[in-house]
């Protein structure tokens, strides 16, 4: 991260090139998008889902590419970064349900990977929101809204990522989750006994 701010700030304010800033920025997003994606391959447990994600990567780079081609490059095309938003927002949806669908006995909020999540999912989400708004907005008082409510959420997130260190995560075994049998039928709507007669 700190290397592609250099380098952003090099090639903007000393060498003054707009046209690398902006093939800085892709290589950045691209970058990005392939650590989230190992990270949350990490994080979840179904082997389909986890083989998506870092599939994914290939697609997602041949976007980059392909829209770099296509658009003028001293503009900075958004499309590839929205997608990659609400690819992680969906990913990250998909997370919490993983979660929420086993009952362990180690609550969820006691996890790193939960808090971790929560600030990502604020991220994607109010910047995939703020790039949608500011694209298509033409009132500089909305587009000067926009930012402060992007610096909102981008603090809102630096916080949380930062406080969840501070969550002590348990490794969880095979005892803290709870099975429940499957004749208790606790997920239909009625629970009513047939009664036979005999």
């Amino acid at each position: 991260m700190t290397l592609f701010i250099s380098f952003g700030y090099y090639s903007v304010w000393i060498i003054s090139k707009k046209q690398l800033y902006f093939i800085e920025l892709r290589l950045f997003y691209v970058l990005e998008y392939i650590l989230m994606a190992m990270f949350f391959s990490y994080l979840i447990k179904k082997p389909i889902v986890k083989n998506i994600i870092l599939y994914s990567i290939i697609p997602f780079t041949v976007l980059c590419i392909y829209t770099y081609i296509k658009s003028d490059p001293l503009k900075f095309n958004s499309f590839p970064t929205l997608v990659e938003f609400l690819f992680f927002i969906i990913v990250i949806l998909y997370y919490f349900y993983e979660k929420m669908s086993l009952v362990s006995r180690i609550p969820l909020y006691h996890s790193i990977s939960f808090w971790l999540c929560v600030g990502l999912f604020i991220y994607f989400t109010g910047t995939f929101f703020y790039f949608l708004i500011v694209n298509s907005a033409k009132d500089p008082d909305l587009i000067k809204l926009m930012k402060v409510i992007y610096s909102i959420v981008s603090i809102s997130k630096d916080v949380i990522l930062s406080l969840a260190w501070f969550a002590h995560e348990r490794v969880q075994n095979d005892s803290d989750i709870l099975r429940i049998p499957d004749e208790m039928q606790l997920d239909d709507d009625f629970i009513v006994s047939k009664q036979t007669n005999a």
